[in-house]
C-alpha cells in the first residue's frame, strides 16, 4: 500500500456554518429516534420479569404478603434501573449532537490521506491544519466505497460528532 504525503497546509477547514432546514430536520429525526432507547430497553425487562414469575408459579401459595412486596419491589426497581441507564446513554450520546446543533456544521476541503472501518463506521482520514495532526470523519458506506485515498473531497459535517453530511469531489 502507498502512503499518500499530504502537506497540513493543503487542508482547509471553515467552521461555524449554519446548518439548513434539511440538516436540522435530519438530526431532529436522529434525536426523536434517540429518545425511544430508554423505553426499549426497560420494557425489554417485562418479559424477564415475567420468566420469573412463571418459575414461582407454584410457590405464590406460600409466599407472605411481604413476599410478594419485596418481589414487586424488586421488579419495580429493576425497571427503573435498566430505564435510568438508558436515560444516561441518550444523554450522553445526544450531548455532541446538542452542541453541533447550537455551533453548525464544519467545511473540509483536503486530500484522504486514508481510509479505515471499524464496527461503528466508515471514516475517512484527512490531514489537520496543524502538523502531524489528522482529522477523522464518520461517512456513509457509499462514500466510503466510492472514493480512494489520494482523491480531494470537499465534506460538510458535522464538528462534534465527525460525521459528514456531505461529500462532494473538488
Amino acid at each position: 500500500m502507498t502512503e499518500i504525503s499530504v502537506h497540513y497546509l493543503d487542508t482547509i477547514v471553515e467552521e461555524n456554518i449554519p446548518l439548513n432546514g434539511a440538516d436540522l430536520k435530519a438530526l431532529d429525526h436522529k434525536i426523536k429516534e434517540e429518545a425511544k432507547v430508554p423505553w426499549i430497553c426497560a420494557l425489554c425487562t417485562l418479559p424477564v420479569i415475567a420468566f420469573i414469575g412463571y418459575l414461582l408459579r407454584e410457590k405464590f401459595d406460600d409466599l407472605k404478603y411481604y413476599d410478594v412486596l419485596l418481589l414487586g419491589g424488586a421488579s419495580v426497581f429493576t425497571f427503573l434501573f435498566v430505564y435510568c441507564i438508558g436515560l444516561l446513554f441518550v444523554k450522553y450520546s445526544l450531548r455532541n449532537l446538542r452542541k453541533d446543533i447550537s455551533r453548525g456544521k464544519s467545511k473540509l476541503t483536503g486530500i484522504v490521506i486514508g481510509k479505515d472501518k471499524t464496527e461503528y463506521g466508515e471514516y475517512f482520514s484527512f490531514a489537520g491544519q496543524h502538523k502531524n495532526s489528522e482529522i477523522r470523519i464518520q461517512v456513509n458506506p457509499e462514500d466510503y466505497s466510492r472514493y480512494k485515498p489520494g482523491v480531494k473531497l470537499v465534506v460538510e459535517y458535522l464538528h462534534f460528532t465527525k460525521e459528514a453530511l456531505l461529500i462532494t469531489s473538488a
